[in-house]
């Protein structure tokens, strides 16, 4: 048996309350946090909610963006080729929305692209620069609306791609003297000096060189390989993957990736269209077949302040939402109403675990309101009262050709006194100039009493008119 002193105690009867003052103090808090909660819910604002228009109306949407742009063609760095590693680039992109699904807009892009290669052997050794605009059009398609994307009015995701054309403008530069007006060359040793190697064959006399970063050769000008002039505007077809990220209904932000296959293999001013003989006596020159390209990865925030998709509505009554319905029982047989299958049984009547009246005799009349609670599970048929009705009976009720008269039909159903249709019309009951051919005072003309009365006509025996006579078949008809 374990024993306390008075002060191990005292110490644990402190900590106890403690306990007990910090449990209360939350509730009180809690309770007045319920309280000042349901104080404050503004229901002005409950009565109001978004709906998607049928007919959008979309406007055009500013996009800027930032990114990185890699060149891909002769002169690259084989030690940074993934789309992470470039210059620094900028665009601008206006466009419109022409449904749900179909964007068709404009993108301007200004950067700088440099880019050196390094070889084993020096005379591959290149480099440049060229400042880098374009301009042009795209396409894009999101799949936002496809099944497996979700639900596309709630959608936060939105994968896209885009297809277009673009002007692309450079000028390429490369990096070939020092400041001082010294020529770089290349030596086999990865040095970079002020003499060529093939005249210092002691490598003596050649002087060390760091190249300082200023592209201040024009390459067109310089024409190394003696080709055509080149326009500086060539055309472009950028291809564009990506995801829009929905912040809301006027902001998002989209992460691109871009690939601008261009129409020219100038770039880098490294191609394979000069003369054979050329490429003979000078294999380093020698490019790769294809046209040079570029890349851009970027992240871009856009801004949608005109165009209309949703609308406010206002709401009859408050959405309190499925949650409070979830405890509910409408007919008080311990089962909720979310998962009684019989939701209106009626009060003090028996329920299984589905809240379903019990039936021991499974005739599908509920023991509350079965007359017959032995019915045999063989039964032929049952009737609205679940008592079993034999064969025999079935038939016997089936074949019943005993026809009810008029005055039952009135006690049974009164509102046909008031009539249907002609007979609500002109007739009530069976009209006075009538009466008399009504012989045997049932309230109905039979056809017998009908042919009757136009053998009394004809045999002058009758007051009746022609036009009485076209009366009483239409009455015959409708009564």
């Amino acid at each position: 048996m374990i024993s306390f002193s008075g002060k191990e105690t005292f110490f644990l009867m402190k900590k106890y309350t403690l306990i007990l003052l910090t449990i209360l103090l939350s509730s009180i808090n809690f309770l007045f946090a319920q309280t000042g909660e349901e104080d404050s819910i503004d229901w002005s604002s409950r009565l109001k909610t978004t709906v998607k228009l049928d007919k959008p109306v979309y406007k055009p949407v500013l996009g800027v963006g930032m990114g990185n742009i890699n060149f891909v063609g002769e002169v690259t760095n084989k030690y940074f080729k993934d789309f992470t590693y470039g210059n620094t680039g900028i665009n601008l992109d206006i466009y419109r929305a022409m449904d749900s699904a179909f964007k068709f807009g404009f993108r301007f892009m200004y950067g700088k692209i440099n880019s050196s290669r390094y070889d084993i052997d020096p005379k591959k050794n290149f480099n440049f620069q060229t400042q880098i605009m374009t301009f042009g059009t795209n396409v894009m398609y999101n799949f936002s609306n496809l099944k497996f994307i979700g639900n596309s009015e709630k959608k936060v995701l939105s994968p896209y791609v885009s297809l277009g054309f673009e002007f692309v403008n450079y000028d390429s530069y490369a990096d070939l003297y020092a400041a001082n007006g010294e020529k770089y060359y290349n030596w086999s040793d990865g040095t970079v000096r002020n003499i060529d190697e093939a005249n210092d064959p002691s490598h003596s006399r050649g002087k060390i060189l760091v190249k300082d970063g200023v592209y201040e050769t024009v390459l067109k000008n310089l024409n190394v390989d003696g080709l055509p002039q080149r326009s500086p505007l060539v055309l472009a077809i950028p291809i564009e993957i990506g995801c829009e990220f929905i912040i809301s209904q006027k902001a998002s932000f989209k992460i691109g990736y871009s690939y601008h296959y261009t129409m020219t293999d100038r770039i880098d001013d490294i191609t394979t269209t000069a003369s054979s003989d050329y490429y003979t006596k000078n294999p380093a020159r020698k490019g790769n077949k294809g046209y040079d390209a570029f890349s851009y990865s970027f992240i871009q925030f856009n801004l949608d302040l005109f165009s209309k998709t949703t609308e406010e509505k206002q709401l009859q009554f408050i959405d309190l939402g499925s949650g409070m319905m979830d405890f509910w029982d409408v007919d008080g047989d311990y089962i909720m109403d979310v998962y009684d299958q019989c939701p209106m049984t009626p009060p003090g009547v028996l329920v299984d675990t589905l809240g379903c009246p019990f039936d021991d005799d499974k005739d599908h009349y509920p023991n509350y309101a079965d007359s017959e609670l032995t019915t045999p599970r063989s039964a032929f048929y049952v009737d609205l009262l679940g008592k079993e009705v034999s064969r025999p009976g079935l038939l016997a009720m089936l074949n019943d050709t005993v026809a009810l008269n008029q005055k039952d039909i009135y006690r049974h159903y009164p509102n046909l006194l008031e009539g249907t249709g002609l007979y609500h019309r002109f007739y009530k009951t069976i009209p006075a100039k009538f009466k008399s051919v009504d012989t045997n005072g049932d309230d109905y003309i039979s056809l017998e009493e009908i042919l009757n009365a136009i053998n009394m006509f004809f045999d002058s025996q009758s007051d009746l008119k022609v036009d009485d006579l076209y009366e009483l078949g239409e009455f015959f008809f409708i009564q």
